[in-house]
Protein backbone atom coordinates (compact mmCIF):
# COMPACT_ATOMS: atom_id res chain seq x y z
CA UNK A 1 0.00 0.00 0.00
CA UNK A 2 1.32 4.00 -0.70
CA UNK A 3 -0.14 6.74 -0.04
CA UNK A 4 -0.40 9.46 -2.52
CA UNK A 5 1.05 12.83 -1.63
CA UNK A 6 -1.30 15.38 -1.75
CA UNK A 7 0.26 18.99 -2.48
CA UNK A 8 -2.26 21.98 -2.01
CA UNK A 9 -1.32 24.68 -5.12
CA UNK A 10 0.06 27.44 -3.33
CA UNK A 11 -3.23 30.02 -4.66
CA UNK A 12 -5.91 27.89 -4.00
CA UNK A 13 -9.43 28.88 -5.54
CA UNK A 14 -10.32 30.59 -1.78
CA UNK A 15 -7.46 33.23 -2.26
CA UNK A 16 -7.75 33.75 -6.03
CA UNK A 17 -11.20 34.24 -5.17
CA UNK A 18 -10.53 36.88 -2.01
CA UNK A 19 -7.82 38.38 -4.50
CA UNK A 20 -10.59 39.02 -7.10
CA UNK A 21 -13.19 40.93 -4.60
CA UNK A 22 -10.91 42.96 -3.18
CA UNK A 23 -9.40 44.18 -6.53
CA UNK A 24 -13.35 44.68 -7.55
CA UNK A 25 -14.50 46.63 -4.01
CA UNK A 26 -10.67 48.49 -4.47
CA UNK A 27 -11.59 49.80 -8.08
CA UNK A 28 -15.16 50.51 -7.09
CA UNK A 29 -14.12 52.03 -3.73
CA UNK A 30 -11.80 54.36 -5.91
CA UNK A 31 -14.67 55.56 -8.35
CA UNK A 32 -17.15 56.16 -5.70
CA UNK A 33 -14.52 58.84 -3.67
CA UNK A 34 -13.96 60.41 -6.86
CA UNK A 35 -17.09 60.67 -7.97
CA UNK A 36 -19.60 60.39 -6.04
CA UNK A 37 -19.04 61.66 -2.26
CA UNK A 38 -19.56 65.40 -2.31
CA UNK A 39 -17.54 66.01 0.98
CA UNK A 40 -14.52 68.14 0.01
CA UNK A 41 -12.81 66.50 3.11
CA UNK A 42 -12.23 63.66 0.94
CA UNK A 43 -10.77 65.32 -1.96
CA UNK A 44 -7.16 63.96 -0.71
CA UNK A 45 -8.27 60.38 0.03
CA UNK A 46 -6.68 57.21 -1.93
CA UNK A 47 -7.41 53.60 -1.29
CA UNK A 48 -4.31 51.94 -0.77
CA UNK A 49 -5.54 48.18 -0.73
CA UNK A 50 -8.31 46.45 0.88
CA UNK A 51 -7.94 42.93 2.48
CA UNK A 52 -10.86 40.75 3.09
CA UNK A 53 -11.88 38.34 6.32
CA UNK A 54 -11.43 35.20 5.82
CA UNK A 55 -15.16 34.53 5.69
CA UNK A 56 -15.54 37.81 3.88
CA UNK A 57 -17.84 39.64 5.93
CA UNK A 58 -15.60 42.41 6.25
CA UNK A 59 -13.31 44.33 4.36
CA UNK A 60 -10.35 46.57 6.01
CA UNK A 61 -9.81 49.47 3.36
CA UNK A 62 -6.40 51.09 3.99
CA UNK A 63 -6.32 54.99 2.79
CA UNK A 64 -3.73 57.51 2.76
CA UNK A 65 -3.69 60.99 2.04
CA UNK A 66 -2.41 63.09 -0.79
CA UNK A 67 -0.93 65.44 1.42
CA UNK A 68 2.93 65.64 1.98
CA UNK A 69 2.58 65.86 5.74
CA UNK A 70 -0.61 64.92 6.66
CA UNK A 71 -1.28 65.97 10.04
CA UNK A 72 -2.75 63.66 13.01
CA UNK A 73 -5.78 65.63 13.75
CA UNK A 74 -6.20 65.46 9.60
CA UNK A 75 -6.08 61.62 9.19
CA UNK A 76 -8.56 61.31 12.51
CA UNK A 77 -11.04 63.81 11.07
CA UNK A 78 -10.95 61.74 7.53
CA UNK A 79 -11.09 58.51 9.30
CA UNK A 80 -14.16 59.83 11.29
CA UNK A 81 -16.17 61.07 8.38
CA UNK A 82 -15.09 58.12 6.45
CA UNK A 83 -16.38 55.66 9.15
CA UNK A 84 -19.29 57.66 9.28
CA UNK A 85 -19.97 57.25 5.65
CA UNK A 86 -19.76 53.05 5.56
CA UNK A 87 -23.48 52.97 5.29
CA UNK A 88 -23.44 55.22 2.11
CA UNK A 89 -20.95 53.79 0.65
CA UNK A 90 -21.97 50.25 1.29
CA UNK A 91 -25.13 51.10 -0.60
CA UNK A 92 -23.11 52.31 -3.32
CA UNK A 93 -20.78 49.54 -3.31
CA UNK A 94 -24.19 47.20 -3.61
CA UNK A 95 -25.67 48.52 -6.77
CA UNK A 96 -22.15 48.34 -8.71
CA UNK A 97 -21.25 44.74 -6.95
CA UNK A 98 -23.53 41.54 -6.98
CA UNK A 99 -21.80 39.83 -3.88
CA UNK A 100 -24.08 37.61 -1.46
CA UNK A 101 -23.26 39.84 1.35
CA UNK A 102 -21.56 42.98 1.20
CA UNK A 103 -19.01 43.25 3.63
CA UNK A 104 -18.63 45.88 6.85
CA UNK A 105 -15.95 48.20 5.70
CA UNK A 106 -13.49 49.93 7.98
CA UNK A 107 -11.48 52.48 7.14
CA UNK A 108 -7.50 52.64 8.28
CA UNK A 109 -4.88 54.86 7.09
CA UNK A 110 -1.85 53.67 5.48
CA UNK A 111 1.52 55.73 5.68
CA UNK A 112 2.13 55.62 1.69
CA UNK A 113 5.59 54.44 0.75
CA UNK A 114 7.23 56.93 -2.18
CA UNK A 115 6.20 55.29 -4.77
CA UNK A 116 2.72 54.55 -3.98
CA UNK A 117 1.91 58.26 -3.42
CA UNK A 118 3.15 58.46 -6.87
CA UNK A 119 1.58 56.24 -8.82
CA UNK A 120 4.23 53.52 -9.53
CA UNK A 121 3.91 50.45 -8.43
Amino acid sequence: MFSVLQTKHPLSADTVRHRKIARLLHRHLTEILLYQMRDPRLNCVQIHHVELSRDKSQASVAVFLLNHNPSYAQIEQILTVLNKAEGAIRSLLTKRVVLRRMPKLRFRYQVPSDDVAFGTP
